[in-house]
């Protein structure tokens, strides 16, 4: 096998609860979450323009107030009027200017206020209209839009799911090397923006912007260039969580340095934990891998592994293979929580 390829807590990054509760409930424009308590944060007394009994920090002085969603709702042309930042400064309200004739439901425009929010839980008032949005932290995704239109599932809708930031699972033998695509999909649900690096030390940092269009099967398609003057075609395959990748050059000028991009993405939990287990296994039995993620030495008494996915179990799955025939000798199904093991011959 062949592949090259916290949050600062403070008023002023503040961030908002994964409020679940709040999706069982009947969501209104009018603010009613008064009762609920917060505490402020001292750093921020000289933007905090009012504090009630309940704790609820009410920011009007928008202007000296600094905060990455200010700059997004303005590139957007809303006109924020004040902030409201509920349960322990963690759940933000933005009130925007109700005359602006602007849509508050857009899902490029929320997902970069989610993203610039840290991927907790928002709302957006303007007059009667309202937007609620619950996201999840860990997978980094918007789950649900709650507002005065309709209900949406983003995690059934399209590809919503696949937004943000995926790695190459087959970099977690290397310490030098990552490939990653990070996609941004359009409010269609079928386009997205992609933003592709491969960076290793043997092909150098090659770097793809591109848009990529999936038809309704999981299929996308994208062309590329790279700064070595080599350009191609990769095809995008979305399977269960996760998504393959395949790239083809079509022009070679420089055939040491490029943008090799093909192989299994996981997400950036996924492939923290997956390489936890691998280094795991890896130091527990003594195993003695070449393999590093970039290839496999052709040696009949070389075995190494090589991650197969998960059980029923959610277990990831490892494979002992032999260097001369990749044949799997012995499986290990590993807890990526616990680092508890089972063989499997």
């Amino acid at each position: 096998m062949r592949r090259v390829l916290i949050v600062f807590m403070s008023l002023l990054l503040f961030v908002g609860c994964n409020n679940k509760e709040g999706l069982k409930g009947q969501s209104t424009a009018v603010d009613k979450s008064e009762n609920i308590s917060s505490t402020s944060n001292s750093n921020q007394k000289d933007i905090v323009d009012k504090k009630n009994e309940n704790g609820i920090v009410t920011i009007q002085d928008i202007a000296n107030w600094n905060h990455p969603t200010k700059s997004v709702f303005e590139s957007y042309g809303f006109k924020i009027q004040k902030v409201k930042l509920l349960k322990n400064n963690q759940y933000p309200i933005f009130y925007i200017d109700g005359t602006q004739k602007k849509d508050i439901y857009g899902y490029s425009f929320i997902n970069k206020i989610a993203e610039k929010n840290s991927y907790w839980d928002f709302k957006i008032v303007s007059n009667e209209k309202y937007n609620e949005i619950y996201c999840d932290q860990k997978q980094k995704i918007v789950l649900k839009s709650v507002n005065d239109k309709s209900i949406t599932d983003y995690t059934k809708n399209d590809f919503f799911r696949f937004n943000g930031k995926w790695y190459d699972q087959s970099f977690i033998k290397s310490e030098n090397g990552i490939n990653s695509i990070e996609l941004e999909f359009k409010d269609n649900g079928k386009d997205a923006d992609a933003y592709l690096v491969s960076d290793t030390p043997l092909t150098g940092r090659a770097e793809i912007r591109t848009i990529i269009h999936f038809d309704d099967k999981g299929y996308g398609k994208f062309n590329f260039d790279d700064k070595y003057g080599n350009a191609g075609t990769g095809d995008l395959n979305i399977v269960d969580d996760g998504f393959y990748v395949e790239t083809k050059l079509t022009k070679i000028k420089n055939k040491e340095k490029g943008f090799i991009g093909h192989g299994s993405y996981v997400r950036e939990y996924g492939f923290v934990n997956i390489k936890k287990s691998y280094e795991y296994l890896v130091n527990k039995l003594g195993i003695i891998d070449n393999n590093k993620g970039m290839y496999v030495p052709k040696t009949d008494d070389d075995v190494y592994l090589d991650y197969e996915g998960k059980d029923e179990k959610s277990r990831y799955i490892f494979g002992l293979r032999r260097c001369s025939d990749t044949v799997i000798v012995c499986w290990y199904h590993i807890n990526p929580i616990s680092l508890e093991y089972e063989t499997e011959n």
